[in-house]
């Protein structure tokens, strides 16, 4: 058992939770400005894959919080809730599977 529930395990196990909530809305954050951004001939492809990737790692580090904090219902409920505002800023983003060719991220 990683987290003992004695001695201390639910205060490192909050802290350790309230760390990876607070690493995954930061990450979330700097994906923000890439919401609504239209791609056009002038448009950097490495923009839509960096955009991609730190929505990932928000998802990553989401996924971990709800792992450490499995048996708190409080902590599913923000869990959720922070999914669904991730979701939604990701469909907002623009996609990187469409604008990939079988040679990497077509130039525009």
């Amino acid at each position: 058992m990683v987290f003992p529930e004695s001695r201390g395990g639910l205060w490192t196990r909050a802290v350790v939770t309230a760390v990876l909530y607070l690493a995954a809305l930061f990450w979330l954050a700097l994906s923000l400005p890439f919401v609504g951004e239209e791609i056009g001939p002038t448009s950097d492809p490495d923009d839509v894959f960096g955009a991609n990737f730190i929505l990932l790692f928000s998802a990553f580090f989401l996924l971990g919080a709800a792992v450490v904090s499995r048996r708190w219902k409080a902590a599913w409920v923000v869990s959720l809730t922070f999914l669904v505002v991730l979701v939604i800023v990701w469909t907002q983003v623009p996609s990187l599977i469409e604008h990939w060719d079988h040679e990497g991220p077509r130039r525009f």
